[in-house]
């Protein structure tokens, strides 16, 4: 990690190139010499490994610092800014304590990049002030804002400035550390519960054996969803579903196959905050998606949580929260008012504004996975809607509200798209599938139930009408 200064301007255009790369996704890494010892990283590992754009910034020293420049070593690399008052500084420390970690060999192998995300005030020369604070080997980027703020919204990396008292701002932006190999690909998610000896540990294990290979079967994927489908097969093959309906009061009615209905819901006992004001959540757009197996309602509530119930006894079960601060910091925050739903085996995605989406256990509520913005196929660079359905039927919004197809179990994107008769042209269409995949159900831009056979490619007679102001289904 110790280089001459006649070598700190050179690696400092190599590293403002692994900066972005950063966004991108990937399990490879060095060439281990031995095998590697069991060991549970620290850092939230992400795959699958994704090429992503390059790009070129500028380095503290005024000279172009080029994506493909850091190649070799492991790069750390953080989105931040000097005048942020508390998580930067803190960030960047906890980085100088864990590299202080290694030994100088294992200093060689990394580096440690901040690419500035306020260029207008965050020059060259004030970078160089603001990293020597820290460590002079550390790099930084800036750049023309344009140039910054087109590389940081091609890897996905959205910031928002928020203006305070006068002429002041403070800048909203990513709070975890993205671990390149050194290929220059994203393996590893440092988060701001991590301490330094954790991160430590993580360096040292990659360095001496490479990130562990990441399996080629996606979540739910396995004997968990065999078993899955197969208890249930026989009551979905009658015909037997049942049907949820999010009101706009916040309540969810079920229907029951023989037409029976009743309140597994209440309406929303608070008004959603000036924040999902502002973001465009209105009262009662309340996601669920249902697990015919456990007999489980999942849904959203206004407070960023996903959480459950059992609708034959009324139990409440499992949530998971903490979206609001970001489960993973830096791969975005979840809009969960609107946005989740059920994989296979037992599992839950979560799209997050800066693109990355979130896999988690529904059994415990721990993050499985994480997936690069172009883990589907294409970027997805803000909202999306995915569903699902048992099998290999998946299909997913984007924000032009055309569906694209996609196998949940390798992340492979058929040449599939379709664009409904009357459904809204936005990610916020709202959508669920059959039980066996081959019926797509939708409201339609008047609020009306609509159907889609996508075995025959035309409309179809949907088996129910919705509840007047409904909002969002589920069927199970």
């Amino acid at each position: 990690m110790r280089y001459p200064p006649a070598m700190r301007a050179a690696w400092s255009a190599v590293v403002l190139s692994v900066a972005l790369l950063a966004v991108a996704c990937a399990s490879g890494g060095g060439v281990a010499t031995d095998e590697p010892p069991p060991v549970a990283l620290h850092g939230t590992q992400v795959t699958p490994a994704v090429e992503m754009p390059g790009f070129e910034l500028v380095g503290t020293d005024g000279q172009p610092l080029r994506s493909d420049d850091l190649r070799g070593r492991y790069v750390a690399v953080y989105f931040g800014y000097t005048h942020c008052p508390d998580v930067c500084p803190l960030t960047l420390s906890i980085l100088k304590q864990a590299i202080d970690r290694l030994d100088p060999a294992e200093q060689d192998e990394v580096a440690v990049l901040m690419v500035a995300v306020d260029p207008e005030r965050d020059t060259p020369e004030v970078l160089a002030r603001y990293m020597g604070f820290f460590d002079p080997d550390f790099l930084a980027a800036t750049g023309e804002p344009e140039r910054v703020h087109e590389v940081l919204n091609s890897w996905g990396i959205q910031v928002t400035r928020q203006p305070q008292d006068g002429d002041r701002y403070s800048v909203s932006h990513p709070a975890a550390v993205y671990l390149l190999d050194r290929e220059g690909r994203w393996v590893l998610a440092f988060d701001h519960s991590l301490t330094s000896e954790d991160i430590a540990a993580d360096l040292h294990h990659l360095i001496a054996y490479g990130p562990p290979q990441a399996e080629v079967t996606a979540p739910g994927a396995g004997a968990g969803a065999a078993a899955a489908s197969d208890s249930d097969g026989a009551a979905r093959a009658s015909g037997e579903e049942r049907w949820f309906f999010a009101l706009g009061d916040g309540s969810v009615l079920m229907r029951e196959a023989d037409g029976s209905e009743r309140q597994v819901l209440p309406p929303w006992s608070e008004q959603p905050s000036p924040d999902d004001l502002a973001q465009g959540r209105t009262l009662g757009s309340r996601e669920v998606a249902y697990d015919a197996t456990a007999q489980t309602l999942w849904f959203a509530d206004t407070h960023e949580a996903i959480h459950s119930i059992n609708v034959t006894t009324g139990e409440p079960g499992l949530s998971i929260e903490g979206f609001a601060d970001a489960a993973l910091p830096g791969c975005g925050v979840a809009d969960l008012s609107r946005e989740f739903a059920l994989l296979p085996g037992g599992r839950l995605i979560v799209p997050t504004l800066l693109g990355t989406t979130l896999v988690y256990h529904t059994s415990d509520g721990s993050m499985a996975t994480a997936l690069s913005p172009t883990a589907f196929g294409m970027p997805l660079l803000g909202d999306f809607r995915p569903f699902i359905a048992e099998g290999t039927s998946g299909w997913f919004a984007d924000t032009t509200g055309i569906l694209h197809a996609f196998d949940p179990h390798t992340w492979t994107q058929p040449e599939a798209s379709l664009t409904l008769p009357d459904a809204p042209r936005t990610a916020r269409i709202e959508i669920a599938l059959s039980p066996d995949g081959g019926t797509i159900y939708y409201l339609a831009e008047d609020a009306t139930l609509r159907a889609w056979d996508t075995t025959r490619a035309e409309p179809a007679e949907p088996p129910v009408t919705a509840p007047p102001d409904t909002r969002a289904i589920a069927v199970g």
